[in-house]
């Protein structure tokens, strides 16, 4: 009964280092890069500048959404494995 609950010991706190660990996700964008790209296509209207903020962001939005979805199933994962650690003690304290 020791083995099972060392592995899912060691397989939580593994799970748990992936989320914590730096990932790459891009959370903003520099307004000197946004005033460059409108420039450079001459946008003038403010609306225009909106959609194409928004084509801009649209990427980076999916990019982030994916990575953000792993790491999500990953802490699902050490969740899981902390709530079978748990059981796995209880059953040998009262056994």
């Amino acid at each position: 009964m020791e083995r099972p609950r060392f592995v899912a010991f060691v397989a939580c706190v593994c799970a748990a280092i992936y989320v914590l660990l730096p990932h790459r996700l891009v959370f903003a964008f520099r307004g000197q890069a946004l005033l460059a790209a409108s420039d450079h296509e001459g946008i003038d209207d403010v609306s225009e500048a909106y959609r194409a903020v928004g084509s801009w962001i649209g990427p980076m939005l999916e990019s982030n959404r994916d990575k953000i979805a792993d790491l999500a199933d990953w802490f699902t994962v050490s969740c899981g494995l902390l709530t079978v650690e748990v059981i796995l003690w209880t059953v040998s304290l009262a056994g």
